[in-house]
Order: C-alpha cells, then sequence, then structure tokens
C-alpha cells in the first residue's frame, strides 16, 4: 500500500510507515495487478508512462524486470524506490558541495585580483608621484624648474660637457698645440653647425684659441688643467682655452735647478757642436740641477718616445783633474763636482764603474758627460763619453741627440 501522507510504499502488514511513521490505518490498501503512481497513489494504466493526477513519470513492470529489480505483478518495490531517492539526493549534494567550492574560489580569485591591481595601481601612482617630484612638479601641476641639474635627452651622460655647462675642465699632458688626455674620454658638444655631436673614446683635445698671455710654449711636456669651450669638427675635439695651469709643479723657476722649458734635439753630431747650437738658439745645453729637474727630463724624453737615444749633457771633465763639473755659458766649469761627491744629489746616478775617462778598447778619451737608458742597470744613468759618438761607433748613427734648456 501507499503511506497517504509521504506517498511512499509500505508493507501491507505494517502499521506505520517505515518512512515518517505515520498510522496506516487510514491507508489505502493495494489492489493486487493494479499499477500505482509511486509519487501520489493513483492508480494508473499498466501502460502509462506518465501519472495522469500529478505527471510523474512511470517504471513499466517489463522495464524493471529487464533491470533486474523492482516490484512484481506490476507493483512497485518500495525499497528500490528509496535507494533510487537517496542516490539522487546524494548527487544533489555532491553538486551543491561542488557548486559552493566552485563558487568560493571565484569569489577568493575575484578578491586577490582586484587586490594586485589595487596594488599595483597604487604603486604606479606611487611611481608617478616620485617621477613628478623629480621632475620639480608640485601637487598643483606648477612645474619647478632647476637649473642645478644638465637635462640628458637622448645622449648618455658624458665625461666632458659642452652642451649643458659652459666650460669643461681638461687636465692632460701638453704636446705643442695638442692636449694628450690622461684616459680616453666622451665628449658632448656643439659641431661648428650648432649641431649637438657625442664622440667617444677621444684621446687628444686640439687647441684652437688660448688667450693672449698664455704662451703653449711655456707649457710644453708639462701636465696641466684647463678651462675650455670645447667644439665638434669631425671627428676632432677642439678647445678654445681660457685658463690654464701646471699640476707637477710651479711652470716656471728663474733658479738653477728648477723646471725651466727644453727642446729635444735628435741629431748625430758631437758635443761641442750640441753645446753651441743650444747657445745660438738661446739657451744652453741641458743642465740638471736636482731630482725633480731630471725626474721631469726623462718624463719628457719618454712622452716623446726618445728612450733609445744617448744624450748629450751641459757637462764635461775638468781640464787637468779626475772631477766633471757643469759649464757655463763660456764652456768653462764651475759648480760642485758631479762625480765622487756623496754630497752632491747626482753621485748615484753614474752606471757602474763610470766615468772611465777613456775607453779601453777604442783608446778614445772620453770627457763630455751624456745620459742614456742601460738595460743591464734597468734605469737611465750618466756616463762619460768621446766627444763624437757617432762617429766612434757608427753602431749610434741615429741614436744621438740633446737637450737645450731656456730660462726665458
Amino acid at each position: 500500500m501507499i503511506c497517504n501522507v509521504c506517498k511512499e510504499w509500505i508493507p501491507d502488514d505494517a502499521a506505520f510507515c517505515p518512512e515518517c511513521g505515520a498510522p496506516v490505518s487510514g491507508g489505502s490498501v493495494k489492489r493486487s495487478g493494479v499499477k500505482y503512481c509511486p509519487e501520489c497513489g493513483t492508480e494508473v494504466g499498466v501502460d502509462d508512462v506518465f501519472c495522469p493526477e500529478c505527471g510523474a513519470e512511470l517504471i513499466r513492470a517489463e522495464d524493471e524486470k529487464m533491470s533486474g529489480g523492482g516490484p512484481k505483478d506490476n507493483t512497485w518495490d518500495t525499497a528500490g524506490a528509496t535507494q533510487t531517492k537517496d542516490n539522487k539526493n546524494r548527487l544533489y549534494l555532491i553538486i551543491s558541495i561542488a557548486a559552493v567550492v566552485i563558487i568560493g574560489a571565484l569569489i577568493v580569485g575575484i578578491t586577490l585580483f582586484r587586490k594586485g591591481r589595487d596594488a599595483q595601481d597604487t604603486e604606479k601612482s606611487s611611481m608617478q608621484l616620485s617621477q613628478e617630484n623629480a621632475d620639480g612638479e608640485e601637487d598643483d601641476g606648477t612645474k619647478n624648474v632647476t637649473s642645478d641639474e644638465p637635462e640628458y635627452k637622448d645622449e648618455a651622460k658624458a665625461d666632458l660637457d659642452c652642451i649643458n655647462f659652459l666650460d669643461c675642465e681638461v687636465s692632460g699632458t701638453m704636446m705643442g698645440e695638442v692636449l694628450s688626455l690622461e684616459e680616453k674620454a666622451s665628449v658632448y658638444a656643439y659641431d661648428q653647425d650648432g649641431n649637438k655631436k657625442l664622440l667617444n673614446d677621444v684621446k687628444y683635445i686640439y687647441i684652437d684659441k688660448t688667450p693672449a698671455d698664455i704662451d703653449l710654449t711655456d707649457y710644453e711636456a708639462r701636465e696641466i688643467i684647463m678651462t675650455a669651450g670645447l667644439t665638434v669638427k669631425g671627428e676632432k675635439v677642439l678647445a678654445d682655452v681660457k685658463t690654464i695651469e701646471t699640476t707637477d709643479g710651479p711652470l716656471y723657476d728663474s733658479t738653477e735647478g728648477g723646471i725651466h722649458n727644453y727642446e729635444i734635439v735628435i741629431k748625430d753630431c758631437g758635443w761641442k757642436q750640441a753645446f753651441n747650437d743650444s747657445r745660438s738658439k738661446g739657451g744652453y745645453l741641458v743642465r740638471i740641477n736636482s731630482y725633480e729637474e731630471y725626474q721631469y727630463l726623462l718624463k719628457l724624453i719618454s712622452t716623446y718616445g726618445c728612450n733609445s737615444i744617448h744624450f748629450y749633457i751641459g757637462g764635461c771633465k775638468e781640464p787637468d783633474g779626475k772631477g766633471y763639473y757643469w759649464v757655463d755659458e763660456n764652456g768653462d766649469t764651475y759648480g760642485e763636482r758631479l762625480n765622487g761627491n756623496p754630497d752632491v744629489w747626482c753621485n748615484g746616478e753614474w752606471m757602474a764603474g763610470e766615468p772611465s775617462y777613456e775607453d779601453p778598447n777604442l783608446k778614445i778619451e772620453e770627457p763630455y758627460m751624456n745620459i742614456f737608458y742601460y738595460s743591464g742597470e734597468g734605469r737611465w744613468v750618466w756616463n762619460d763619453g768621446p766627444e763624437n759618438i757617432p762617429a766612434a761607433v757608427s753602431a749610434f748613427s741615429g741614436k744621438v741627440g740633446y737637450i737645450i734648456e731656456y730660462e726665458d
């Protein structure tokens, strides 16, 4: 029979409905061979597919027999119906739980996405604010322009910048009218047509203009620092010099022993010719009177790549003795003895065993002084030699010269 309360099938001998507990005294008794709707209990035809009372789907007894279960004699098996309903309930529960999980995941994902986007917007706003502050933008949008920092656009920051600054400070060694930089540099300057140019790996700057009171010969082979406006001409950099000063000592010292102006001459000749040529040019054959002057001369020689030359210097042996001295403009010896004198600064500059006064192999007297780089001692040394070195030893042809010193 069917329970009038919950519409579930109950056994014929049951006093109460096993599904909802309702008493069955007022229930309906099923008739043998009759099919009933499982939902509302209405009597239906054997071949009906749907209940004419409630529209519920009906299962034929033949179908249930083919499926291996169901009620006999076109009656319903209440246990099978209950299990089917339980399975449907479990399916609905699983689907509901899955839906809740999916919806929860979507909510969490959307929340995290919004938080991340908000954080990016906040960071972007902070960066924009920082950039605006760095560019001088105030809160009201007014541009606060400062002239302390240069504005670089397409060009990288250059070592020497004459676009954003009027003049540049440049240091190096003067070589005639060319400044040799201490290190290669990048130069950012206008060309002669007013276009901005950037040159990299610049080693030399060519002096274009100097003030009237600057004589570049006073700075020959000197380490200097200058302020100058720079202009690009092709692949060269030209300098309009404003100021210049030495960084390796005083520019000029009128006392003997100071650093003066010097000229290097490479020439196959004798000591006497070098002495006379120096006098005719308004100077004299160099007299080296201090360690500082000597180091300056060695650097000058190296700058001009003359390390293989034997240079005559302005000293010779006294006429009737063993001492070597400097000579004056008349060729007369004077001052302190330069050899064998522990009190003179240059006593240790002589090559080992020198002066020897004569060449034992050539049997030639060596009364005149010269300096040269001796690889056997790994240094520049002082030496005595013959009056005309290349004439005495032909192997020295092209490797002889002298240094002129100017005090004016």
